[in-house]
């Protein structure tokens, strides 16, 4: 494999949301029923997306609140941000707006992308689509629903951040080949 661009993505999210099921299903494609919290864990996925090699350094954080004190660190080593909520709990989706902000106050603008995840638990949704939406138009940033149980738009959510990181980096950046005509293969 030729020479990877190293890109650093890290999750953030409330306790019990699950962004290490969504890591681990982006890179590992497995799915654990059972909830063990996390310290901190680094996972590490190669890739090729719009004809270049990648590597990324995939930051799965401890579950936040509004009161945990982030790592300037962690924050300013870091290339984008997904921010999960789970549609099953209003209080995850609550807190964003105060995680997001301690971010921002750190490290400035950062490449980030909002995920909705749980989605197969439409039963017990608690925010909606639209909100979800409207959260992410107010950042000017990509939303996703995704259920790592049902591996939906967990890829997209990834590839979503890379853009945003390479935009960041490159305003002139595009996708040269169409979306739907597989932009990104996983190695």
């Amino acid at each position: 494999m030729s020479q990877c661009k190293q890109r650093k993505i890290t999750l953030f999210g409330f306790r019990g949301v699950g962004k290490t099921a969504i890591t681990l299903r982006f890179v590992q494609d497995v799915f654990g029923e059972n909830y063990e919290p996390t310290i901190e864990n680094n996972f590490s996925k190669k890739l090729k997306f719009n004809g270049e090699n990648y590597e990324l350094e995939i930051i799965d954080t401890p579950g936040q609140d509004e009161y945990t004190a982030l790592s300037q660190n962690l924050i300013l080593n870091t290339d984008g941000c997904i921010f999960v909520y789970t549609i099953s709990s209003k209080n995850s989706f609550n807190m964003l707006n105060i995680l997001r902000d301690k971010i921002i106050e750190k490290s400035g603008v950062t490449p980030m992308v909002l995920v909705g995840n749980k989605s197969d638990l439409e039963e017990s949704r608690q925010v909606s689509i639209q909100e979800g939406q409207n959260l992410a138009n107010s950042w000017k940033c990509p939303f996703f629903e995704c259920s790592a149980k049902e591996n939906q738009n967990i890829s997209q959510t990834f590839f979503s951040t890379l853009e945003q990181i390479e935009l960041s980096i490159n305003p002139n950046f595009r996708i040269t080949q169409e979306k739907k005509g597989g932009t990104c293969q996983l190695i």
